[in-house]
């Protein structure tokens, strides 16, 4: 960037990263002089290593130190770093930077009028030349020349997957349209660089005979998606069969357009190598007693304006992904205004009803998620709610998750909520809930249920009355020999 005077410099972010804890970086110097780079960064490292965390190697990670100190703080504390620094011998003078711009020399460009006219008449006669144009070509600094993506996004294949031989024909393509140069984007596609306007349509034509002209760079199915289980020892979930059914639940490039643009990332573990905190829609896959479940978020994205995604509640099936994404797609469209992006649609409008959010996140950011008021945890079986005894007052829900219909741990917790811990407010069982259950679980302090798919409510309704025998009763309720005369009314949502 350059500052007001003209000089060239940086703007310095620190504390910013994904996996465990997501953070958005803080700027902690507006413009720093670009000969003090390396300077800079010294300090930051050398502030780093004076606070940081060494009792535990999770917590051992600048974003930490920059959260628990206040980016004003580390701020200051790198300032007065840098002060016996500045000037030292890592500054990098004009020469060197120079000398290091003589090793990118600028590609032979020739010396273009501006926008090719047989482009363009080709652009009107075309339309499916037009469409990948729109999605695929970007402008470029030099007249007559543009950027292209190649897609390596086709339904079908795992995002970013290419062959050797289509590797041997793309490197034949660059030397022929790129000057030989070739680039590979953090979104998993490849760049030529350099391509004249006058080579497009050929370049087009070359690349759709090799699979690789898919016209969705923006759209819903250029999925960002990490190996996940299929291949990555960390995986606690499979992530290329699931961009796989996303992408053939919405294999239809006009209704793709009409979508317009959404960038979908999605992450085998929370290690976040999919980048789905920052994706319109992002999905974590999770362990959940040796099954594999996906954690939705959406309002995140990339750039000079990134936001991190919410999570909008507990965690789906593998089966149900491909119908969530539809769910979220149609309720954007119902809501959307003209020309108005999925993400924008989002920070539009304020969540109606309780976000529920894994107890992990919620102790992580609790202050933050505490102060909207419409914010309620999420417990699995193997979490303890003596976690959340601070809570409990002003908690509007929890949701506990039942993993397999024999798994009664969740019966305790609902117990100790509302016994023990004092818990009033929606106490919510969810995951594998069968009709059999309600009975019991309206007994343990349950008053909500989220009923496993194909089952009719009405018949688990009626389960309240059909079963007349508990166990793991409260003191607040009758014991069971007298309740077939004492029944009382119960709360079921």
């Amino acid at each position: 960037m350059r500052n007001d005077a003209g000089e060239i410099g940086f703007r310095v972010f620190v504390g910013g990263g994904m996996g465990r804890t997501p953070i958005i970086g803080h700027v902690i110097r507006e413009f720093l002089p670009r000969a003090e780079i390396l300077n800079y960064l010294d300090a930051v490292l050398r502030v780093y290593n004076r606070y940081g965390r060494r009792d535990n190697k999770y917590k051992a990670r600048v974003k930490i130190l920059v959260k628990d100190r206040t980016p004003e703080v580390f701020a200051r504390d790198v300032e007065e770093e840098w002060s016996h620094q500045r000037g030292g011998p890592a500054t990098v003078p004009d020469e060197e930077f120079e000398r290091l711009a003589g090793h990118f020399p600028a590609p032979p460009y020739e010396v273009l009028a501006g926008d090719d006219p047989t482009y363009k008449s080709e652009l009107a006669d075309n339309r499916a030349f037009s469409n990948w144009a729109k999605r695929n070509v970007h402008p470029h600094k030099m007249a007559g020349y543009a950027i292209v993506t190649l897609s390596l996004k086709k339904t079908g294949v795992p995002p970013g997957d290419v062959t050797s031989d289509q590797m041997d024909a793309i490197a034949d393509l660059a030397d022929h349209y790129s000057f030989g140069e070739l680039r590979v984007s953090h979104e998993q596609n490849l760049i030529f660089a350099d391509v004249r306007q006058m080579d497009l349509f050929a370049l087009w034509t070359e690349l759709k005979a090799q699979g690789i002209a898919t016209p969705n760079i923006g759209l819903l199915t250029n999925i960002v998606c990490c190996p996940g289980g299929d291949f990555c020892s960390l995986a606690n979930a499979k992530s290329i069969p699931i961009a796989d059914a996303i992408q053939q639940r919405f294999d239809d490039l006009d209704y793709l357009h009409d979508i317009g643009e959404l960038d979908l990332n999605i992450s085998g573990c929370m290690n976040a190598c999919g980048h789905h905190h920052v994706g319109n829609i992002g999905i974590l896959g999770v362990d959940k007693n040796g099954a594999e479940w996906y954690q939705v978020s959406i309002g995140g994205s990339q750039g000079n304006d990134a936001s991190l995604g919410k999570v909008i509640g507990p965690s789906f099936a593998a089966h149900q992904m491909p119908d969530v994404v539809s769910r979220l797609i149609d309720t954007y469209i119902d809501n959307r205004h003209e020309d108005e992006r999925f993400v924008d649609t989002v920070h539009r409008i304020p969540p109606s009803g309780s976000v529920i959010v894994p107890l992990s996140l919620w102790k992580s950011r609790r202050d933050e998620l505490a102060a909207r008021g419409d914010v309620g945890v999420w417990l699995a079986a193997s979490d303890d709610p003596a976690e959340l005894a601070a809570d409990t007052a002003t908690l509007p829900l929890i949701a506990v998750d039942f993993p397999q219909f024999t798994d009664g741990r969740g019966y305790s917790i609902g117990r100790l909520l509302r016994e023990r811990y004092g818990f009033a407010g929606e106490l919510r069982a969810i995951g594998d809930v069968q009709r059999d259950q309600l009975y019991y679980l309206a007994q343990c302090g349950f008053n909500a249920f989220a009923i496993r798919t194909g089952h009719s409510v009405d018949d688990a309704l009626a389960g309240l009355t059909v079963f007349s025998d508990g166990y793991q009763l409260t003191n607040a309720r009758t014991p069971w020999f007298r309740r077939r005369a004492e029944r009382a009314a119960r709360d079921v949502r």
